[in-house]
């Protein structure tokens, strides 16, 4: 059973994903509903929202399903390297879609959860140190 910290961590990656999937599903419907229909734009939209869908799959497999199967300590480096890049990417992408500073703004969220899912985990794995160092004959 998780302790608090790791269901909190859970919640915290799972809150990720969905956020990741609503900002590829407006991202990329909003921006093929626009003016610019050119076929390399499409082309181009399509391979961006395909980067997206595979970090999403990696926050998925990788942190969320971890945290799931009570795997914590497997899932807290994914977690970090996931919301650094999350973060890095976040205006990039925006600027590259021409969403504007709006969208880049609300880019950032997934990151941020991902890096707060990460600090959570560290709290969970100390406290699991803590009370085991603290019960004699286990």
């Amino acid at each position: 059973m998780l302790n608090e910290d790791a269901a909190t961590a859970k919640n915290l990656a799972l809150a990720s994903i969905i956020i990741q999937v609503i900002l590829i599903v407006v991202a990329y419907s909003s921006e093929l509903i626009s003016t610019r229909n050119s076929l390399g734009y499409i082309i181009f939209l399509s391979a961006i929202s395909l980067v997206g869908v595979i970090v999403l799959l990696l926050s998925y497999y990788l942190v969320y399903k971890r945290l799931k199967l009570e795997r914590v300590r497997g899932a807290a480096t994914p977690s970090l390297v996931i919301g650094i890049i999350l973060l890095l990417s976040g205006p990039l992408v925006a600027e590259l879609m021409y969403m504007g500073l709006i969208f880049a703004g609300i880019e950032f969220a997934p990151g941020i959860l991902l890096i707060i899912t990460y600090t959570k985990i560290r709290d969970s794995l100390e406290k699991t140190v803590r009370q085991s160092a603290l019960a004699p004959g286990i």
